[in-house]
């Protein structure tokens, strides 16, 4: 299992990385974490965060690294 640098918890808050197919950028999205949990990958367990994106209430499971910063708790949308 990676080390876990970033601190999170379900209904945090946090800015991510998210890859644009398009242009082949990265972009940042603001999203609530719903959950963390551990996928076994390629032969090893891999930390994913399931998330609800703010800016258009979709969801998506990304891998623990993509997540960037943990807001404050007094940002409000």
């Amino acid at each position: 299992m990676k080390n876990i640098e970033l601190p999170i918890k379900r209904g945090d808050r946090v800015w991510v990385k998210v890859y644009n197919e398009r242009n082949g950028s990265f972009t940042s999205r603001m999203a609530e974490v719903i959950s963390i949990l551990q996928m076994y990958v390629s032969g090893a367990d891999v930390p994913y965060v399931a998330l609800r994106y703010l800016d258009d209430c979709s969801y998506g499971c990304i891998p623990y690294e993509q997540v960037t910063e943990v807001c404050d708790e007094s940002f409000s949308e």
